[in-house]
Order: structure tokens, then C-alpha cells, then sequence
């Protein structure tokens, strides 16, 4: 008798790095290890879970990776609130990809998303292989 196969292990990788500017900025990704990782930008004032059902389906055979924009939800808020600028947001992404040793990636962004991935795939082309926008 033929057995089964067994779905992936899903690995959640979740956690806090500093910004340039010395934020404390949360991120997650789940999904199988090893698997491609897919990045999603969620909207202003909003979360994760804008994407809820995008990143379940997904998370099945890929890594969905976000991270909470400075000054939502996990992350901290700046005393400058000057540096809450879509620039600001791209240079966060992009450290927190060359912490997480992560690029070229598909990046998905939805409403405020949108601008943040444009600015992403602006500042660094080499972490962006592909727009969802």
C-alpha cells in the first residue's frame, strides 16, 4: 500500500529588527522551509490580515513573509514622525531583506502596499524579480 505524502513542515520565522534609524520593526514569515518567499505590503493603518486568506492559500507551498510598517501594529513609532515616508518604508523592506539574506522576490502590495513596492522595486531592482500591485 502506497502511503501518503506528508504536507510540508511549516516553519513561522517571526521577529524584530532595527532600522537605519534605530526602530525596533516586527516581521513574520511562515511557510515551508526552503520554499520561495513571497513578500506582502499591506496598506496604511492596516495589518496582516488584509491578507489573511492570500496568505494561507499561499503559505502552503511558499514563505509569506511581512512586516509591520513603522509606527503599525508590532512595530515601533517614530518620536520624528517626519520619517513616516514611503523612502522610509522601502529602506526598512530593504534591510530587512539583506538581514534576511532574501532577494530577488515577487512583492505584493495593496493600497498604500502599492506605493510601498514601487518604492522597493525603485531603491533596490535586485531584491524585486516581480509586482503584484
Amino acid at each position: 500500500m502506497k502511503s501518503k505524502p506528508r504536507p510540508a513542515e511549516l516553519v513561522h520565522e517571526q521577529g524584530y529588527f532595527r532600522s537605519a534609524d534605530g526602530l525596533k520593526l516586527y516581521f513574520s514569515c511562515e511557510g515551508p522551509r526552503g520554499a520561495p518567499v513571497l513578500l506582502f505590503c499591506y496598506g496604511i493603518v492596516c495589518s496582516a490580515h488584509q491578507w489573511k486568506y492570500q496568505m494561507a492559500h499561499f503559505k502552503k507551498k511558499y514563505r509569506v513573509l511581512y512586516m509591520d510598517y513603522r509606527g503599525h501594529n508590532q512595530s515601533e513609532t517614530p518620536s520624528d514622525l517626519s520619517t513616516m515616508t514611503l523612502d522610509s518604508l522601502a529602506r526598512d523592506l530593504k534591510l530587512l531583506l539583506d538581514e534576511l539574506k532574501l532577494g530577488p522576490l515577487p512583492v505584493f502590495g495593496h493600497s498604500l502596499g502599492v506605493s510601498v513596492a514601487l518604492s522597493l522595486a525603485h531603491l533596490a531592482p535586485e531584491k524585486v524579480s516581480a509586482l503584484v500591485l
